[in-house]
């Protein structure tokens, strides 16, 4: 402990608090700041989002059609789905989540023997990443794509979980500070930005020059399975194997793709694959044309198409458009022909103002979460992966995008955190730790305990989607964090303080940056907007479902909360049940109007 003895503290009373001394590191010495939650300017009452730094989140939960929760208990993880070939994870291949008693508590944890700090998957199979930086697969070992040099299956019979489940041998002394896993096959990225690739590989995904896979037999992983080479000098930032295709990251910015590239997933502005024969890669593979000016800050990917956030929060799509997964209000393929790359590569517009924090594709459907935190959906629709409480396809025509694409409605108060994407269906994090899931449910993917599907008819969304149940106490563990590096300004400086999750000060930053809690007569809701403005004309008593301005009105202990939706079924008495209605004009930061209704009479 630093104490200069070997008492235990901590036990016993009078040990904690002011009793506890401070760890002594010499004079001048200070601990290294690793987060820093004080605001570096004060608030405004106009809150724009203010500029936002995305920590990558390297999970991701929802795979084909069954999905693997990591947990904040002891980062342990919850699985539900389909299971046919044991992915799971528990000794079993009976489908979980399609009928009663099956979630909550009835659902265990998946036995493994060290806490995870990331999970991923893809086509049948399941993988967690260690917080030692080891890996274990487990599910459809189909070309070698658990990574363990056999094909046999693991995860759907006993004694094949726990301490019996392999570790993926990558090579001698070699750190997996990154693993992603693709449809059929996976990749790591070292500690030193080498990068190492196994499953399946006959379009040269794997990126060896050749179409062997990897991972089916013996002596081929380890030190038997060499780095991939991506040109002179260069090392990987980040990797994602999508469906048959992979792309890397460079140290210089560049990103770099290979494999199948029948729909333009290359970039390359011509449709032939790259990466099945030698010298294909390394200097001889060209990195993707942008348009001027534009820098990557994150690889996305869905299926068969593919994009980049750029460091100003923009998104660039290429690949399949067939039911408009791209955004570009067209069903045309992007990246398979000359011109339409570099500076015809088109940005996806999601509103006047709105950036872009985060987004995943499924197989032909994409979720992206803007800097306000509203979650929109655009492509195929079939079965309401899009989550509009319909069936239409939006993005492949004009007029589907932008401002007239709607913001999905997760319910009063919710935001999306991080985004988890199946093959058609949709999971989001929200900022109560919770998840949520909507589209196909075949299988029991969504967690609902029945196999009917969601979001594609009115009444399914906003509070009447329920949040997925994992069990009393359990959570989501976190993992985006949209930290501000700039926060909004007013008239006043905070004072220093130390920093804790709530400043203490006259206002109360929540964890979603943008979100002020100002000491005035009302609250800005977790879902940031572009400003308050005047909240749109309401009739006394009318408690019809209006959409205002984007806002709605709810009620937690006598302070109004900001949302997405406004219904009849969300408004009209507060926890006291005391106001009908309560409306509040705003003019610039001037509070200039409050009204309430109660029971007929104008307050």
């Amino acid at each position: 402990m630093g104490s200069g003895d070997t008492l235990n503290r901590g036990d016993d009373p009078f040990e904690m608090g002011d009793n506890l001394s401070i760890v002594d590191l010499g004079n001048g010495n200070e601990v290294q700041q690793c987060l820093d939650l004080s605001p570096t300017l004060s608030p405004s009452l106009s809150h724009a989002p203010s500029t936002l730094s995305q920590t990558l989140c390297l999970s991701r939960f929802s795979f084909d059609f069954h999905n693997c929760i990591l947990t904040s208990s002891n980062q342990r993880i919850k699985c539900f789905g389909r299971n046919n070939f044991g992915q799971l994870g528990y000794g079993n291949t009976q489908d979980v989540g399609d009928n009663p008693n099956e979630l909550g508590s009835y659902l265990p944890f998946v036995n493994l023997d060290q806490p995870v700090q990331a999970i991923f998957g893809g086509y049948e199979f399941s993988c967690a990443h260690f917080v030692n930086f080891e890996i274990s697969c487990w599910g459809n070992n189909g070309n070698g794509r658990l990574g363990n040099g056999d094909l046999s299956d693991r995860g759907g019979l006993p004694n094949e979980m726990g301490s019996y489940l392999p570790i993926v041998q990558i090579g001698s002394s070699i750190l997996a500070s990154q693993f992603l896993a693709g449809h059929y096959h996976d990749m790591i990225v070292d500690d030193m930005g080498r990068i190492k690739a196994w499953g399946y590989n006959l379009y040269g995904q794997l990126g060896y020059g050749d179409d062997d896979t990897r991972g089916d037999s013996a002596n081929e992983m380890s030190d038997y399975l060499p780095f991939i080479e991506l040109g002179t000098g260069r090392t990987a930032t980040m990797v994602t194997p999508a469906y048959f295709s992979s792309c890397a990251l460079l140290d210089n910015g560049d990103m770099k793709c290979w494999g199948y590239n029948g729909l333009g997933q290359l970039g390359q502005g011509h449709g032939i694959g790259l990466g099945d024969t030698p010298n294909e890669l390394g200097d001889n593979l060209p990195p993707i044309n942008f348009p001027t000016g534009v820098e990557i800050d994150t690889m996305v990917f869905g299926w068969q198409h593919l994009g980049i956030i750029s460091k100003n929060n923009e998104f660039f799509g290429w690949g399949d458009a067939l039911y408009g997964q791209l955004g570009t209000e067209s069903s045309l393929t992007v990246g398979n022909l000359p011109n339409e790359m570099g500076e015809y590569l088109q940005q996806t517009s999601f509103g006047s103002g709105r950036n872009v924090l985060d987004l995943s594709g499924g197989s032909d459907h994409s979720c992206a979460i803007l800097d306000n935190y509203d979650l929109k959906c655009f492509g195929r629709n079939d079965l309401g992966q899009c989550g509009y409480q319909d069936t239409v396809q939006r993005g492949d025509n004009p007029f589907e995008m932008g401002n007239y694409l709607p913001v999905v409605n997760l319910g009063i108060g919710l935001n999306a955190i991080s985004l988890h994407i199946g093959s058609s269906h949709s999971c989001v994090e929200l900022n109560d730790h919770s998840l949520k899931c909507f589209g196909s449910n075949l299988y029991g993917n969504l967690g609902y305990e029945h196999v009917q599907t969601i979001g594609d008819e009115i009444n399914e969304m906003g509070s009447y989607l329920p949040k997925v149940d994992l069990g009393d106490g359990v959570e989501v563990e976190r993992c985006s964090d949209y930290s501000p590096t700039l926060a909004p300004s007013e008239t006043f400086q905070p004072s220093t303080f130390q920093p804790t999750l709530i400043p203490s000060i006259s206002f109360q930053p929540s964890f979603i940056p943008s979100s002020i809690h100002p000491t005035l007569s009302f609250s800005p809701s977790l879902s940031p907007t572009t400003g308050l403005q005047l909240l749109s004309a309401m009739q006394t008593g009318n408690e019809s479902n209006d959409y205002i301005n984007d806002m709605t009105l709810d009620y937690e202990d006598n302070i109004i909360v900001a949302g997405n939706y406004f219904s009849d079924k969300l408004f009209g008495i507060d926890n006291k049940g005391q106001f009908d209605i309560f409306c509040a004009k705003f003019s610039g930061n001037d509070t200039s109007f409050i009204w309430a209704y109660s029971n007929g009479i104008d307050l």
